[in-house]
């Protein structure tokens, strides 16, 4: 039996005035976003289950602030290898008493275990596709993921 968070938070961020913006000042911003949306939804908990996954060593640093007192902290997503060296506040996780754990891939057992939690209606994931093109746009569809537009893009066949 699975024992389910007691808060779930799927930050998605549009920034439409990215371009007027140094990355430097975006990436600034919208951490602090995250920070202050976080702290406003859980009334300054923080949150049970903190997820990475996504090839970002600042994510990873942020999941440890963003995780309440006795949190878990997953790190899903790989580091590219020059940038596998994070820095993490340990006093962060001696403090909070996080478990900071790890895991890639997923086993056959596990991931029938997800197909039935979404096929039960228990894990949304309509919103998780951002994109459906047909067979005939699969050029567009591959320019706009290489681009890294959307979250996750389908391809159907008519």
């Amino acid at each position: 039996m699975m024992k389910a968070a007691l808060s779930m938070i799927l930050a998605k961020i549009a920034w439409p005035c990215a371009n007027k913006l140094t990355a430097r000042s975006s990436r600034l911003i919208r951490k602090l976003l995250c920070k202050k949306q976080t702290k406003d939804v859980t009334h300054g908990r923080g949150v049970d289950v903190c997820i990475t996954a996504c090839p970002v060593p600042q994510v990873q640093t942020l999941a440890l602030e963003l995780a309440a007192i006795n949190g878990k902290v997953l790190f899903f997503g790989g580091l590219p290898a020059d940038r596998a060296n994070v820095a993490l506040n340990t006093n962060i996780i001696h403090y909070k008493q996080l478990l900071v754990t790890g895991t890639t891939r997923s086993s056959l057992s596990q991931f029938r275990t997800t197909l039935k939690l979404v096929a039960d209606g228990l894990i949304e994931v309509k919103d998780l596709i951002t994109s459906r093109s047909t067979i005939a746009d699969i050029h567009t569809t591959f320019d706009n993921v290489s681009k890294g537009l959307g979250l996750k893009s389908t391809i159907y066949f008519e």
